[in-house]
């Protein structure tokens, strides 16, 4: 077998491969360095104190609350809305005795994660009052339609169907916040609204 042999003309390209590869790595190191230097500047935190993904973590999901309504005024639309089903829900099905005079908020409670860790953030859920009896299968899609059309007008959409069967409905529509409004019927009809995640301003 014949050798390869490398003529005087290979030696500088070698070179010039050689050069080329020391430069983009001393390249690589420098935008590593300049990274690191730039995500220091960023987040304020000098050395190894504190997490500045964490950081800025919490940041963004107050500045994403302070961005919505207050706690106060969900709580005020929620409750409306509520109202507005009922009235919805009794003109499909009239026979419907509502347990309490209005809706009202049933519960409290911290937010979930990302917005956990955010002071003076919480959520409510609040009731219809719930009624007494069931909506029959036969007015339960006219019943539903007229729930969506009126929870349409407050940002409620997305539908989802938990369950919907002869004897039981369950159903659900959201708004652009997370605010889930349920509305089922079986033995009895409820509406709920599981709040999102609001700041108490």
């Amino acid at each position: 077998m014949t050798g390869l042999r490398h003529t005087p003309t290979d030696r500088p390209r070698r070179v010039v491969r050689v050069a080329a590869m020391a430069a983009a790595t001393v390249a690589a190191s420098l935008a590593l360095l300049a990274g690191c230097t730039a995500d220091t500047a960023n987040t304020g935190n000098s050395g190894n104190t504190g997490s500045p993904a964490d950081t800025g973590g919490n940041v963004d999901a107050r500045q994403q609350l302070e961005s919505r309504r207050s706690e106060a005024q969900a709580k005020r639309d929620n409750l409306s809305l509520l109202a507005e089903v009922r009235e919805a829900l009794s003109r499909v099905s009239p026979s419907l005795r509502w347990r309490t005079p209005e809706p009202a908020v049933e519960s409290g409670s911290l937010c979930k994660e990302p917005f956990d860790a955010v002071d003076g953030a919480g959520t409510l859920n609040l009731t219809s009052g719930g009624a007494l009896g069931a909506i029959p299968d036969t007015d339960w899609p006219r019943a539903w339609e007229a729930v969506k059309e009126v929870a349409a007008k407050r940002g409620y959409g997305d539908e989802h169907t938990l369950k919907d069967e002869p004897g039981g409905h369950q159903m659900s529509v959201y708004d652009k916040d997370g605010s889930e409004l349920s509305v089922g019927t079986g033995v009895n009809t409820v509406a709920t609204i599981y709040g999102a995640c609001y700041l108490a301003k």
